[in-house]
């Protein structure tokens, strides 16, 4: 007789993995990232001004300006913009010596409470060089996937040409987000 404690706890054995295996990055290298199936990230950190005191057409600038920006990446670029959100103890403005009615009052308010605070970053993930053109099937391929067996693909291949190729393009997005004047970067 089998117990379903038992079971249960072999199916959970069974879904365990180790994070190294399950960690998409497989290596770090001059601030990019060169993920296991052989794609280059980059990211920057994004100060991003008060969007409450924008008014309409400036949204509509920006808009159109970064569309351009984004337009020039090759094809099968994945651009994401992540926001984080985390509690952090308040710190005064730093006009400590003599500061003003009002922000003596806020400093005296906030004093050692927790305030919501956010970072938002913009990481930019290019595609294999290798991937990047068509694959033209040969006869030898076909003759392999028919018989079930398929050649095993070095996803690391091209990594070479798609470091050169992420590095001059997250410069010239870099130079281009900066160009906008709606935000700062750090690469």
């Amino acid at each position: 007789m089998s117990f379903p404690i038992a079971k249960a706890a072999d199916r959970a054995a069974a879904r365990t993995a180790e994070f190294a295996d399950l960690h998409p990055a497989y290596a770090y290298q001059d601030d990019k990232v060169i993920f296991r199936d052989g794609r280059v990230g980059v990211g920057f950190v994004l100060e991003c001004p008060e969007m409450e005191s924008w008014q309409a057409e400036e949204y509509a600038n920006l808009q159109s300006a970064l569309l351009g920006a984004l337009r020039t990446l090759p094809v099968g670029t994945v651009v994401q913009k992540t926001d984080v959100y985390y509690d952090r103890p308040y710190q005064s403005t730093g006009r400590e010596n003599r500061p003003g009615y009002f922000e003596g009052k806020m400093n005296a308010h906030f004093a050692q409470r927790l305030v919501l605070f956010h970072r938002a970053y913009l990481f930019v993930s290019f595609a294999p060089s290798d991937e990047a053109k068509p694959v033209r099937p040969n006869v030898l391929s076909a003759l392999v996937n028919r018989a079930g067996d398929k050649l095993a693909k070095n996803p690391f291949a091209g990594v070479v040409q798609t470091l050169d190729t992420a590095e001059r393009i997250a410069t010239e997005l870099l130079q281009s987000l900066r160009g906008l004047g709606a935000w700062t970067t750090a690469g």
